[in-house]
């Protein structure tokens, strides 16, 4: 494990009183999401419902921050790493579509723990199988992290041997199996209990930060000459 990243390779620091606040909302949001699926309440209470959240969401909208990529050009994201860290699909505390995953090491081993509540139900009572493959893409992609090396997912590979039940403790571990150039292979399992449910295998590229640049860039269709130009005011 580099010893640049051992240690701060997620999230450990308490946020500031705003952004644990922004993680708070979150948490009542996933409730409301929950409650939008298993309520039972009568029609009345469901629309004045509605109304009091169309207004609680114009108080949101009242400032918006900036996108990712954007806050990555003018450096605000090199003074907010908690808040963009806090944004993640999967481990994202502030995100209220991320369960969220929290993570941690055990030893060679990059470990997830979560707990996916109905919302991500595909069978009946049990998680769908693309929510498990986006478990298993973002803990590959944090091993690299834990690494020091940055890197895109070249190629995922998903077996199910057992579904995956809904509501209960789950545990992710992954690990590099072997390296060769820029390639890294991963092998990783997830885990109800101790028995194995899923296990997944991925190709991971490793990318240069200019390489990344560049590929972001591309994607979104600008050229060098066109890129964004960092603003210096609060840059790092």
């Amino acid at each position: 494990m580099s010893k640049e990243y051992k240690g701060r390779w997620y999230v450990t620091e308490m946020p500031e009183p705003h952004q644990a606040a922004r993680r708070d909302l979150a948490d009542k949001v996933r409730e409301v999401i929950e409650q939008c699926l298993m309520t039972e309440v009568s029609q009345d209470v469901i629309e004045d419902a509605t109304a009091r959240i169309g207004d609680v969401l114009e108080d949101l909208k009242a400032v918006q921050g900036v996108p990712f990529r954007e806050a990555i050009a003018n450096g605000h994201y090199l003074a907010n790493r908690i808040a963009y860290a806090d944004r993640n699909s999967v481990i994202g505390k502030a995100n209220p579509l991320a369960a969220p995953m929290d993570l941690s090491s055990e030893d060679e081993w990059a470990v997830g723990h979560v707990t996916l509540g109905r919302v991500y139900e595909g069978a009946p009572g049990f998680i769908h199988g693309g929510v498990v493959s986006m478990l298993f893409d973002q803990i590959f992609g944090s091993i690299m992290v834990r690494e020091g090396v940055p890197g895109l997912t070249g190629e995922l590979q998903i077996r199910y041997k057992k579904p995956t039940p809904v509501s209960v403790p789950l545990k992710l571990m992954a690990r590099i199996k072997d390296i060769n150039g820029r390639q890294y292979r991963c092998e990783g399992k997830l885990l109800h209990g101790g028995d194995v449910l899923v296990t997944g295998r991925a190709l991971m590229v490793a990318v240069e930060g200019e390489q990344l640049r560049v590929l972001f860039e591309a994607a979104h269709g600008e050229s060098e000459d066109e890129g964004s130009t960092p603003n210096k005011k609060g840059a790092a």
